[in-house]
């Protein structure tokens, strides 16, 4: 199976997710051309982490994550301004109230993506930033469904993130979406904080030097 960030690259844009409301599509199409050009840099690093996917949503033990315990997420701070994660949609998902097997659900070969972006708190426009921030981590979210082959959706909104400067993250997690006043579109965009979890966890697993002319990266 080809990467999926060679699959959207290939693609030559970007599919508007449904939780996009359709009179926000022009912002949404300024914000997508925006990030093309981190997309299909060619120095962007690659982090493929099915194995960390399958641990989080399979075989770990853990039942609840949380961003701010260290035991949980180490260190978030990327070692680099641009990140690539990518992963398989997991077969099952493993609870202590019984597992769920996703094997034959339509989505079952699908992949989600996330890219994330370092930037300094004074390059980011925004309220309520800590003022203890090192860091502002901005990630979107892509999903290949497979159900619809040559379909990628995303982005779906940033997700931001303050970190200090020990990698820990200050404050809870916001998400700059394009749902308006959906109320149903915004249930979706906040319950998708998931799929971020198998990122931060391998961003977190990550060493925080990695010589420049590494490209990509299994986990």
């Amino acid at each position: 199976m080809t990467r999926l960030i060679d699959d959207l690259r290939d693609l030559h844009r970007l599919k508007r997710p449904r939780v996009v409301q359709k009179w926000l599509q022009l912002a949404w199409k300024a914000y997508d051309t925006q990030l093309w050009p981190i997309l299909k840099d060619p120095d962007l690093m690659t982090v493929s982490i099915n194995g960390v996917a399958t641990y989080y949503f399979e075989t770990s033990k853990r039942e609840r994550w949380n961003l701010a315990n260290t035991e949980h997420f180490p260190d978030l701070t990327p070692p680099r301004p641009y990140l690539w994660f990518e992963y398989r949609i997991p077969q099952r998902i493993h609870s202590e109230i019984g597992d769920t097997d996703l094997r034959n659900e339509p989505f079952a070969k699908g992949r989600a993506g996330a890219l994330v972006l370092r930037c300094r708190p004074e390059d980011v426009a925004g309220s309520d930033i800590p003022f203890e921030a090192t860091w502002i981590l901005m990630i979107d979210t892509f999903f290949d469904y497979g159900i619809k082959p040559g379909e990628i959706e995303g982005p779906h909104g940033a997700w931001a993130l303050a970190i200090d400067s020990q990698g820990q993250i200050l404050d809870v997690p916001s998400c700059q979406s394009f749902t308006g006043n959906n109320r149903e579109a915004q249930r979706v965009a906040q319950a998708s904080v998931g799929w971020l979890h198998p990122p931060l966890l391998a961003l977190s697993w990550l060493p925080r030097e990695i010589p420049e002319e590494m490209k990509e990266i299994n986990l």
